[in-house]
């Protein structure tokens, strides 16, 4: 571990005990004042952490730990901050298919899937064998492990802001996410019906078919959609 990370691990709970009474004793549940704050990190973080020379989103991260119930407790993971999470999620995934040519996923095609396969089945294999060597049955172990194998856009704005948006590797780690997460969500489907005693032959005839719908749609229906829709009614 980082020596810096190592030392915020230990020093935050002792720094929160003597910095406890400057406030509230329990975390602030008002809707008003927790879109505030986080309105207020999302403005300050990134320009400290930027001044620095650091990513802005690792100012983000570490002022969520700060404020967290990790930290000084001042918000709590309640049904607004998953709202706010989620939403920021989606408009993650929306600017990234904004900024993401079909063309260009289309052409590195081939590295997208190599590279989505490649780092969706070695983080699979020795997460299944790390949770199996610390006594978890199968299914767990599996299902673990498809949460380290799968990928995400947390660092889309850094690399948007550097404007390497169209290269080569970051359309091919594109396409190489979503496959990550599908795959993630079949193995999810999968174990939930291996749980339940309900993985027949009827369940795999409906999710091969679907799975294939869905890939045709995604690559070839969507696009083809979109052309037509922007040249009829488009300026």
């Amino acid at each position: 571990m980082n020596p810096f990370w190592h030392f915020l691990a230990f020093s935050l709970p002792s720094l929160r005990t003597l910095l406890n009474p400057l406030f509230p004793s329990e975390p602030i549940t008002d809707p008003v004042a927790v879109f505030l704050i986080i309105l207020a990190i999302m403005l300050v973080a990134p320009l400290l952490f930027e001044r620095i020379r650091l990513p802005g989103i690792v100012g983000l991260i570490l002022a969520g730990v700060i404020v967290g119930p990790h930290g000084f407790g001042l918000l709590e993971r309640d049904s607004t901050i998953i709202l706010l999470g989620t939403v920021g999620l989606l408009f993650l995934m929306f600017m990234a298919g904004l900024e993401t040519s079909l063309d260009d996923l289309k052409y590195n095609a081939d590295k997208a899937v190599i590279f989505g396969v490649g780092t969706f089945a070695v983080p699979m294999v020795l997460g299944i064998a790390a949770m199996m060597l610390l006594g978890y049955p199968f299914l767990a172990a599996v299902l673990v492990a498809s949460c380290f194998a799968s990928h995400t856009l947390l660092a889309l704005p850094i690399v948007s802001k550097l404007g390497i948006m169209r290269s080569q590797s970051v359309t091919a780690t594109l396409g190489a996410t979503l496959i990550t997460n599908v795959l993630a969500l079949l193995v999810l489907a999968v174990v939930v019906k291996a749980h339940q005693g309900n993985l027949t032959l009827s369940f795999w005839l409906f999710l091969i078919p679907s799975l294939g719908l869905y890939t045709f749609l995604t690559l070839g229906g969507v696009h083809r959609l979109g052309r037509w829709f922007f040249r009829r009614f488009g300026h």
